[in-house]
């Protein structure tokens, strides 16, 4: 990482963005926060990178702040699939649409740093990853076939 100027949070949320859109299978990116169900399906399946709160803390000995910038990459899907012949055990199962997505945002998000193995978003940030839980809704009992995930990102600032 480089010590130059601290980066502005437009900078490194600008940077994570356009990482994430290189998340094989996803066909519309955004960085507004919307409700699914006035989302199109020709746009779906859709990720939403939704910035949330920070926090700020200090190492022992010094006096700069370490942020820690904390995000949300949801996504959102429509399942279409109909089962066949009355049997709802013919349908395609969300899983099998949503985990595809899931591990390419994950790989969207590998390590750019050979030497610390991290994400660093070209230098902005120390490292950035997914952390924390990750929550996955199929879309099988739901009636119009809505599912997704939420990934927890956090990147730590210098």
């Amino acid at each position: 990482m480089s010590a130059g100027p601290r980066p502005t949070r437009e900078q490194v949320f600008g940077a994570l963005f356009t990482k994430l859109q290189t998340a094989a299978g996803i066909t519309t990116f955004s960085r507004r926060m919307l409700d699914y169900s006035v989302i199109a399906p020709r746009l779906m399946p859709i990720l939403i990178l939704w910035e949330m709160p920070e926090t700020t803390d200090y190492k022992p000995g010094r006096g700069l702040p370490r942020d820690h910038w904390e995000a949300l990459a949801v996504i959102v899907f429509q399942n279409t699939s109909k089962p066949q012949n009355g049997d709802p055990t013919t349908a395609v199962p969300g899983a099998t649409i949503i985990n595809p997505l899931i591990d390419a945002v994950r790989a969207a998000l590998a390590p750019d740093d050979d030497i610390t193995n991290s994400l660093t978003l070209g230098g902005l940030v120390e490292w950035c990853r997914v952390e924390g839980r990750t929550v996955v809704e199929t879309g099988d009992t739901d009636a119009n076939g809505f599912g997704g995930a939420v990934l927890p990102i956090r990147m730590l600032v210098p």
